[in-house]
């Protein structure tokens, strides 16, 4: 089976975006994962650093991760608040 350029491209699009949805979910599972001190700083500084590839080369993906890892964040902060308040 031949596939055509605008098929295959769009396949490895596809592929990417899956590989890096689950890989920064990954990262962000050891971060709330009670880790090692390095496992922690090292699972931040790959976050970091593919997020400032995201944001230069693919924008519409970089958009889409910061903006769950806000709901994230914002749930969590408001999760320990209600907490707090008990």
């Amino acid at each position: 089976m031949i596939l055509s350029k605008t098929v295959f491209d769009n396949i490895l699009l596809y592929m990417s975006l899956a590989f890096t949805t689950w890989l920064f979910g990954t990262m962000f599972y050891l971060i709330c994962k009670q880790s090692s001190d390095v496992v922690l700083s090292n699972s931040i500084e790959v976050q970091a650093c593919m997020l400032r590839i995201l944001s230069r080369h693919h924008m519409t993906m970089f958009q889409t991760i910061t903006s769950e890892y806000l709901s994230i964040l914002d749930g969590t902060y408001n999760n320990k608040s209600t907490v707090n308040m008990k």
